[in-house]
């Protein structure tokens, strides 16, 4: 067993990017490898999301707020545990939308807004220190990026 200390572990993106599917994935190696995330006992937890995927929502829901929401997103993050691995998956504006057509999204941004999630994210990339992944790749090869990289952890 790999993992001699409880772990936080953020899958962030837009919607279709793969988020879901690689941590029902990563679940599946982790449950073989004998060990169970859960939020419960606190061993190992993934999260669909996290505290600056909050932060793009509500700068797209609530514009009016302006740069208010950098110090809420400063004071948030000095509160809530520290991730210890945080992946961010780029995805293509094509694969992205085929893969919520396939999965049919039942409440897809509009276009205009899922371009500005789309550059939000983009953005968030260039000025943090998340592990970038290359969502358009075959999920097999994006799982494989991120169960080494959580090993090496």
């Amino acid at each position: 067993m790999f993992l001699s200390m409880d772990r936080l572990i953020t899958f962030s993106g837009v919607d279709g990017s793969g988020k879901s599917t690689q941590i029902e994935l990563l679940t599946r190696r982790l449950e073989e490898d004998g060990e169970r995330p859960e939020l419960l006992r606190k061993r190992v937890v993934l999260a669909d999301r996290w505290v600056w995927d909050t932060t793009i929502d509500l700068q797209l829901r609530f514009p009016e707020l302006g740069m208010g929401l950098e110090g809420w997103m400063s004071s948030t993050a000095a509160l809530v545990p520290r991730p210890t691995a945080s992946f961010l998956f780029l995805v293509s504006d094509r694969v992205a939308d085929e893969r919520q057509r396939a999965k049919q999204e039942p409440f897809p941004d509009s276009p205009d807004t899922a371009a500005a999630r789309r550059q939000m994210y983009r953005q968030l990339a260039k000025n943090s220190n998340l592990t970038l992944i290359d969502a358009d790749r075959n999920r097999e090869t994006v799982h494989q990026d991120i169960w080494d990289r959580v090993v090496e952890g």
